[in-house]
């Protein structure tokens, strides 16, 4: 995952051109969730984090979408201004 990406100009010299960023990269297990309550848990976490609130999930909302789990083994992060 990246974020924080601008373009960095190196005006006249094409090799001097760049990009900043931030960036997270990581190894593990990902596993589709499907356990009815543990999914609409995860979507309200996310909802929680996305926007500061604290929605109502239904099954019905569950029901649509799917929910990947990700359980990390290695993580390493870099960040070129």
């Amino acid at each position: 995952m990246e974020t924080d990406v601008k373009d960095i100009s190196g005006g006249d010299i094409p090799c001097s051109y760049g990009a900043g960023f931030a960036s997270i990269m990581c190894f593990g297990r990902v596993d589709i969730v499907e356990d009815e309550e543990e999914k609409i848990k995860g979507l309200r976490l996310l909802m929680k984090h996305q926007t500061g609130r604290d929605f109502e999930i239904t099954k019905e909302m569950a029901g649509g979408v799917s929910v990947i789990r990700l359980a990390v083994n290695e993580l390493s992060c870099k960040v070129h201004p």
